[in-house]
């Protein structure tokens, strides 16, 4: 009991002392501006995971004047955005000393990461490894690397899609290994994902309070990825840097150390601390950071190029036919005038060829054909790989035709039951709304589509709140944001994106609703699930729910297709489902108020054929052709998928 007290004293204690600092710090500096602050923890953003990680969002809350200051933990911090105080900062010898963030690197004695201390004997010699006459001397092998990596792009051209990262990086890491270490080095997938998952973690942490302290850290998957990269380094420094190291060692021994063409080994071989040579360890954390900080330098560089390029200087991109702007690039209609200024049209974007087609007879038989089966690698941007609608042709291939009996005709017909209970519940909805005021149809109508398809293809009871369907909503626009905007292509960019944690949270959320609506275990979701019967207790042949014939497909293909994968395809049909039904009923419901002698005929269209309290069925929609003419033309207006991409199989001729 007196140990608990003990306890429990000291920790008062504790945070008392943190308060306290808190509220002298900004007594102090009562006249800097700071954003909303808490007893204790400080700044609102420590507490907020979601926005931690987003840099942009976490710059303007506490950096949003010229000069700022906030607390975390107690610990004050000032944030300054002015240039001339900054350069006053940066040439200061009173602020020499790094942030303790920098242990992050977990790289003690390095040149951009070390304690004060340490950095002192290294900073001045390493200077010299960077002066502009050794730059120069570089450039013949900077002219060597850039030679090789137009070959090798050269090689990919006229062959489709590639990932133009990969040669971009691997050329970078062999023009720091070539140039600044002087050592002869071909890099490979391992090294490039190790830089990756390095640069990865270290952003991550900083940019998230709660792992700052070692205890929290220690125990997540970012300290297990920090130290794999540390090994795999460790392994190809051994093989390429420790020869390079005994020998200018021994050379110094010698005498004969290197007084021209120096590089940055040399540098490190010959620098003082402590009245002793740096030894392998301290030279390796050093090349370590060189490498990691000129990867990210390098990189940043390209895409600060690329930046330019497309989005500030307006110019042509090498053989394509339109212009990418930041105001039209995520306008549909502007970019598919542009794209396919004709029925059939072509154009080149960065040595991948494409057409683009609105000739619908053409598009048919596309459609139709078995060599276009093959989906565009952006189905990617739905990371759902196991899908129907967006998985490989593999894959693809192998739940296609299972699934086909769900969406028959007869099968659809079975439901019609399910279909006037839920139309009941929507009205009964709308109902309360009239007479007053304006309000949102969206939302109801996003809810009645998201327990529809729940019900109806799912056969599973779910009420859909507003927070489900503003998911939803959320999901669907990433997608459409990323397929329109090239910038957001490739992975390493997207993953930096809000949008992208937005989409990362929608698939959790998704998932883990999917799993409490079927149980963990879809085999014995089937074994206990009841027969299909009508409500005469009739068994329904003809019913086919989407989850039956997906557990069914597991049955057969086994290890080829997983629970997780049935998730996927939940999912899928999930944001489908709603989708397609959402949009297309409220945009009708728009343009009937838009259009009110339109909204007059549907009516008497509709009373014409329906009376009031029956059961709608297929039979009574098929004679109202009006309003089949209008959803036809909402449907031309507003179409659920107005752009889809095919990848040809092989070579083949299309007659028009």
């Amino acid at each position: 009991m007196i140990f608990l007290i003990l306890i429990f004293g000291l920790s008062f204690l504790c945070l008392l002392d943190i308060e306290l600092k808190r509220l002298n710090f900004n007594k102090k500096f009562k006249h800097i501006r700071s954003p909303k602050e808490y007893p204790i923890i400080g700044n609102s953003f420590s507490i907020k995971l979601k926005q931690s990680q987003d840099f942009i969002g976490v710059s303007k809350e506490i950096g949003a004047h010229l000069l700022n200051k906030f607390t975390i933990f107690g610990n004050p911090v000032f944030v300054v955005n002015d240039p001339n105080v900054v350069q006053k900062i940066l040439l200061s010898p009173i602020f020499h000393k790094r942030s303790t963030t920098l242990r992050f690197f977990e790289m003690e004695s390095a040149l951009f990461s070390s304690i004060y201390e340490n950095w002192k004997p290294i900073r001045k010699p390493m200077n010299v490894a960077f002066t502009r006459k050794r730059i120069f001397r570089m450039l013949p092998k900077i002219n060597k690397q850039i030679d090789l990596l137009c070959d090798k792009l050269g090689k990919f051209e006229g062959q489709g899609q590639f990932n133009v990262f990969k040669p971009i990086a691997f050329t970078q890491i062999d023009l720091i290994f070539d140039a600044i270490l002087d050592v002869e080095f071909r890099s490979d997938e391992t090294l490039l994902r190790a830089l990756q998952v390095a640069t990865d973690t270290i952003g991550k942490r900083f940019l998230n309070p709660i792992f700052y302290p070692d205890f929290i850290y220690r125990l997540t998957y970012l300290y297990k990825n920090l130290r794999r990269t540390h090994i795999i380094a460790y392994g190809i420094f051994q093989k390429y840097i420790k020869p390079e190291f005994d020998m200018k060692r021994e050379d110094i021994t010698n005498g004969n150390s290197k007084s021209v063409d120096r590089n940055v080994i040399d540098e490190l071989c010959e620098i003082v601390k402590y009245d002793r040579l740096l030894n392998y360890e301290e030279i390796e954390e050093n090349i370590k950071t060189i490498i990691g900080a000129f990867f990210i330098l390098l990189m940043w560089l390209i895409l600060v190029i690329i930046y330019i390029t497309i989005y500030l200087l307006h110019i042509e991109i090498k053989r394509l036919s339109f212009h990418l702007r930041c105001s039209q690039i995520e306008e549909f209609d502007t970019v598919s005038d542009l794209l396919c200024p004709a029925p059939i049209s072509k154009f080149t974007a960065f040595g991948v060829r494409y057409f683009a087609i609105s000739d619908p007879e053409v598009a048919q038989k596309i459609f139709l054909s078995p060599m276009f089966h093959k989906r565009s690698s952006s189905t990617r941007f739905f990371e759902m790989e196991s899908a129907l609608f967006s998985s490989n042709y593999e894959n693809w291939k192998l739940i296609r035709k299972p699934l086909n009996p769900t969406f028959g005709r007869k099968s659809i017909m079975t439901m019609e039951s399910k279909m006037n209970k839920h139309i009941d519940r929507l009205l009964e909805k709308l109902s309360v709304k009239v007479g007053k005021g304006p309000f949102d149809v969206f939302t109801p109508i996003a809810q009645f589509d998201v327990e529809e398809v729940f019900d109806i293809i799912l056969d599973a009871q779910f009420t859909c709140t507003e927070e489900f369907a503003t998911i939803l909503n959320e999901a669907t626009n990433t997608i459409g944001k990323r397929f329109f905007n090239p910038l957001l292509y490739p992975d390493f960019i997207f993953n930096f994106t809000s949008i992208s944690r937005n989409s990362k949270l929608a698939h959790e959320f998704t998932k883990k609703l999917v799993y409490q609506l079927f149980g963990n275990n879809f085999d014995e979701f089937v074994k206990n699930k009841p027969i299909n019967c009508d409500i005469n207790n009739n068994e329904l042949k003809d019913r086919r729910y989407f989850i039956d014939e997906l557990c069914k497909i597991k049955a057969v293909q086994g290890q080829k297709f997983s629970d997780p994968d049935i998730v996927e395809n939940i999912k899928t049909i999930l944001i489908a489902g709603y989708e397609t039904q959402s949009h297309t009923i409220s945009f009708t419901c728009l343009l009937l108020a838009m259009h009110p002698e339109i909204a007059d005929k549907v009516y008497e269209d509709i009373s014409e054929h329906y009376e009031r309290g029956s059961f709608i069925n297929h039979e009574i929609v098929k004679k109202m052709s009006y309003l089949d003419m209008v959803i036809k033309e909402v449907l031309r207006l507003f179409p659920v998928a107005p752009i889809t991409q095919r990848e040809a199989m092989a070579s083949t001729h299309i007659d028009k």
